[in-house]
């Protein structure tokens, strides 16, 4: 019979943990909490484990979307499974893991752990294509517990009934795998698949849905399932994003903004690339100067809704490419945050600055926007639409 672990009434969760990991070391079946309704977790090393988890899943493997999931520790596992991995879907994991996003990857790559798995692992979590995915839940026991699990933990989803599902992936899965959620939900844990030895019981889901679904071909984004982070939060969320930076935010880098937006809306879609600008020493809130606002203007742009914004770690960790006015400002940043040194460079040509034209008359602000105009021009030439995803929803 399952046994029911309490994640919310124990007095020490690593009693919780440490029954976990024992019992998938051991070969059985562990559900856990997640985004939307349970998971289902089995160790990817144990044969006994992954044949009682293929009983509930049954034996169509036709579908384009794997019938399991590896589970991802970090991104930088992911690249051990998939050595070949774009820098897009790399992105895609920095920012929406863990989270309810599943990506999806060809399998070949001669570097892979994929080839390292049991041969029964390998049937299971690959479709008749090849294709293999990979999940990273937020809940707090799955990061402890593989931590403690050696090789990759085997995940399937236990959904709460069939109307969670679209009719294509509702043929995907056996009505124990679907029962297996309601039986935990409803605290009856003889309800539960007998194959399944333990539940971490989280309580209550808030919200019920499946993770979203996404196959990943080099900058080729292709949305199989929309789920629960729906295609518009994870297009505008992953899209490949520039900032820019001066001192105060107030003139060269709202300009720079500006200016950057209008010359790309033309070439690429606005859901893919995302430009901000921010200050080192900004106050934040703050409108535009008034010569920034002009010298715009003539130019049949905008700056009325510029607020000023200070950096963040949280900002240049989410930008792609850090564009500063002058070399101090690349080490300003440096200086506190060394990490991101691969994607920060002065937006003039080396040895050179964009100078401030703050306080100055309005013909300064004329000439330092015809200058960040031609050093703009530059960069986009260097721009990498590889680097751009392309999103298709197919859900």
């Amino acid at each position: 019979m399952t046994k029911i672990l309490d994640w919310r009434k124990t007095e020490d969760p690593r009693d919780v943990i440490h029954t976990a990991v024992q019992a998938l070391a051991e070969g059985h079946l562990v559900a856990f909490p997640n985004d939307g309704h349970y998971m289902v977790a089995a160790s990817g090393l144990r044969p006994q484990s992954i044949e009682k988890m293929s009983h509930l899943l049954g034996s169509d493997r036709q579908s384009c979307e794997p019938r399991a999931f590896l589970m991802m520790r970090s991104v930088h596992e992911l690249l051990d499974y998939c050595p070949s991995a774009s820098e897009v879907a790399i992105r895609i994991a920095q920012r929406c893991w863990p989270g309810p996003v599943d990506l999806i990857f060809q399998d070949g790559h001669p570097g892979s752990l994929i080839g390292s798995l049991p041969e029964a692992t390998r049937e299971l979590i690959l479709t008749e294509q090849g294709w293999f995915g990979v999940s990273s839940p937020r809940h707090e026991a799955f990061s402890q517990v593989a931590r403690l699990t050696a090789g990759p933990l085997v995940l399937m989803p236990a959904f709460r009934s069939p109307s969670s599902l679209g009719q294509e992936q509702e043929k995907q899965y056996t009505g124990k795998s679907r029962e297996i959620d309601s039986a935990i939900l409803a605290n009856e844990p003889s309800q539960v698949s007998e194959e399944v030895a333990f539940v971490i019981d989280s309580g209550s889901i808030d919200r019920v849905g499946v993770s979203t679904v996404v196959r990943v071909e080099g900058s080729r984004c292709e949305i199989l399932r929309e789920g629960l982070m729906t295609a518009e939060n994870l297009s505008s969320s992953t899209s490949f994003t520039i900032l820019i930076v001066c001192t105060g935010n107030t003139c060269r880098s709202p300009m720079a903004e500006s200016l950057l937006k209008d010359k790309l809306k033309q070439q690429v879609d606005s859901m893919t690339i995302r430009v901000v600008s921010a200050g080192v020493s900004a106050q934040p809130g703050g409108p535009a100067s008034e010569g920034a606002v002009l010298a715009i203007k003539e130019r049949g742009l905008s700056l009325d809704d510029h607020q000023s914004r200070s950096i963040s770690q949280g900002l240049l960790e989410r930008s792609d490419l850090i564009l500063t006015m002058t070399s101090n400002h690349r080490q300003a940043i440096l200086s506190r945050w060394p990490h991101v040194s691969s994607k920060i460079f002065s937006l003039a040509p080396a040895g050179t600055d964009v100078s401030d034209p703050y306080g100055g008359p309005i013909e300064a602000y004329r000439k330092c926007a015809d200058r960040i105009d031609q050093c703009l021009d530059q960069w986009i030439e260097k721009l990498d639409t590889k680097s751009f995803p392309t999103w298709i929803n197919n859900a």
